[in-house]
Order: structure tokens, then C-alpha cells, then sequence
């Protein structure tokens, strides 16, 4: 992990600690992430008892066995065969047939979690249980527009930036799709930066080279500039407002988007939270991140990685386990 990022969140551990959230944590947090877990406050949400077991063990992230939602509310949950496939939307077996997955939906209990174990974001920042999220990764099989929902009060607000795990077809009934996810986050103040999509192939013919539908992605959001601008010029100091832009760019940085980065170290020096000084030594920090590519610049550099790119493509092998494809970048990192 770069220096600029652990400098930058060493500059705010002391009094505005940076604030990670991890919905649905099964597996553990994100690498990206996890490299740099001694710098921020981690709180991660499993509500399937199985893997929370395993997961508690770990001493340095705050590990929570709730299940969030829009209300605080008894609620009825599927536990599925196979790990990370339980939700609180019951999987729809017809769309599933389709695939060649669909055994792993398959419900081996219904369970219901009581309402002292649902709960909404706002609640818990609210209640102290939870610090302002700078932030949040949501990946709950469905149930991410209800989570979304119960933060509107507290934690949207103060938020820069949330990956969530969108569907484009209904793997579970009833369940929201990207569409009304992207539609709110609009709503809220967010824009989509990118993307990493996931390709599933029809059950009775995967042999082929080549990705099948469309199902689900992982939709990465930051807060609109003009939206972040207006939070800044909302807190009540000049501390507050430098270690939030530290954060938004740490965030950036951290997803390799170095021109949003640019844009908040910019706009942090226009606003006079930054001074001439801050910004030319983070700006100069982006520029040595973000290099020039592993080519020297010549004139047909594009047309010769285009062909490379081609012949690759047809070297291509079969999908993963013959019928599941994806994209391994989310904006301009491996998602992992």
C-alpha cells in the first residue's frame, strides 16, 4: 500500500479515524482494505452464525452479529446450502434453474432473526456503536437498498464512497435490482464510477469460450464533488474539514481513480482547507501513484496494445468452472 495513503490516514487516526463498514463480511474484509486495517476503525456485519463464529476470532476489526436493514424488525431469514448465498429474500428457483449454480441457493432452513438483532445503520452511529462511516462495502444477497435506506439520516450524509453488490436479474424474489439501487444513490448524491460485472452461462450448453448473462456486479459510488464541497463547508472546523478531504482522497487513492483524487486536492486548496503547501506535496504523491504506464509514449502505442489485446483474446480460456465469467478491475484495481 502506498505511502501517500498511510501518511494521509496517519495524519487523522488521532482524533477523525478513518471509519471502514463491511456488510456481509463473509471470508473477512477486502485485501485492499485489510492492508491497512492498523490505520482505521473496522466494523463488519455477519449475521449468519456459522461463518460469525469464525470470524469473531479476529482482534482487530469489530465484528457484529446483526443483520441490517431499513427497520428494526423481526425478520425472516434463508439460510442457504452453500456459504454466502443466505438472504432475507427467498431465492427464486425458477430464474435459478437456469444456471448451473443452483444448487447452492438451495434453502436448508428458514430462520427468524429477532428485532434485537435487526437494526438500521443510522441506529447504531446514532448509539455510538458505530463511528461515522467515511466508507461502507454492502454485499447481503439482496438486501442492500433496504440497508441504504436505513442510513439516510446519519451515515449517507457523511459518506464518500460505498461498493455494493447489484443484481440485474432477480436471483431472489422480489429482491431490488441495480436500476433502483442506482437510482437512489443518485438521489442521495453519489455518482457511479465503475462497475465489475459478473457473467453467468445457461445451465444446458457452457461449452464455449466466451461470458454468458449478465446476473449480478459490484457497483462502486463517490459522492458527486459539488455534494462533497457543500458537507465540507458543513463541519464545524478547519481540523474536520482537512482530515475529511485526507479521507475522500485516501479513497480514491485506494481504488487507483487518481483524477477524482486530484479533483478533492483541488478543490481542498480552492476552499482554503488545504494550503499551497498540503496540496502541492499530495498532488506531487498522486502524480508519482499514478506513473505513465509501462510503455514509453510513442505514436502507435495504442494500435500495438489493441493487438496484443486481440490475440489474447483468442488464447482465452473456458470460464471459470465452464460457466461463470468476470471483470477483475473495479475502477483501476484487481477487486480483491
Amino acid at each position: 500500500m502506498s505511502r501517500l495513503i498511510r501518511k494521509l490516514l496517519e495524519e487523522t487516526k488521532s482524533d477523525h479515524c478513518f471509519s471502514y463498514v463491511d456488510v456481509g463480511a463473509m471470508g473477512g474484509i477486502p485485501k485492499k482494505w485489510a492492508l491497512l486495517v492498523d490505520l482505521m476503525k473496522v466494523t463488519a456485519f455477519e449475521p449468519d452464525d456459522r461463518e460469525f463464529r469464525r470470524l469473531k476470532k479476529e482482534s482487530t476489526i469489530t465484528y457484529l452479529n446483526y443483520a441490517l436493514a431499513d427497520v428494526k424488525c423481526d425478520l425472516g431469514y434463508y439460510i442457504a446450502k452453500a456459504p454466502g448465498k443466505s438472504s432475507i429474500f427467498e431465492p427464486n428457483s425458477i430464474v435459478l434453474s437456469r444456471f448451473p449454480c443452483d444448487k447452492e441457493y438451495e434453502v436448508e432452513d428458514k430462520i427468524t432473526l429477532p428485532s434485537e438483532r435487526v437494526t438500521t445503520l443510522d441506529s447504531l452511529v446514532q448509539n455510538g456503536t458505530v463511528q461515522e462511516v467515511d466508507f461502507a462495502k454492502l454485499d447481503t444477497q439482496g438486501s442492500e437498498l433496504l440497508i441504504l435506506k436505513g442510513s439516510q439520516e446519519n451515515v449517507l450524509p457523511k459518506l464518500y464512497g460505498v461498493q455494493i453488490e447489484v443484481e440485474f436479474i432477480e436471483i431472489y424474489k422480489n429482491q431490488p435490482l441495480f436500476r433502483e439501487i442506482d437510482g437512489f444513490m443518485l438521489e442521495n448524491g453519489f455518482e457511479l464510477i465503475d462497475l465489475r460485472r459478473q457473467y453467468w452461462k445457461r445451465g444446458d450448453f457452457t461449452d464455449f469460450v466466451g461470458k454468458g448473462q449478465l446476473v449480478f456486479g459490484d457497483a462502486l459510488y463517490f459522492k458527486r464533488l459539488n455534494v462533497c464541497r457543500n458537507e465540507l463547508a458543513r463541519l464545524p472546523d478547519p481540523r474536520s474539514r482537512k482530515c475529511k478531504v485526507y479521507k475522500c482522497i485516501c479513497i480514491c487513492l485506494v481504488y487507483g481513480t487518481y483524477d477524482i483524487a486530484f479533483e478533492l486536492a483541488q478543490a481542498g486548496l480552492e476552499t482554503g482547507t488545504l494550503s499551497r503547501q498540503e496540496f502541492s506535496s499530495i498532488s506531487l504523491g498522486i502524480a508519482e501513484l499514478a506513473g505513465s504506464g509501462c510503455f514509453p509514449e510513442f505514436p502507435q502505442k495504442r494500435r500495438v496494445y489493441n493487438t496484443i489485446v486481440r490475440l489474447l483474446k483468442k488464447m482465452r480460456p473456458k470460464s471459470y468452472l465452464g460457466w461463470s465469467d468476470s471483470d477483475r478491475d473495479i475502477a483501476n484495481i484487481v477487486d480483491e
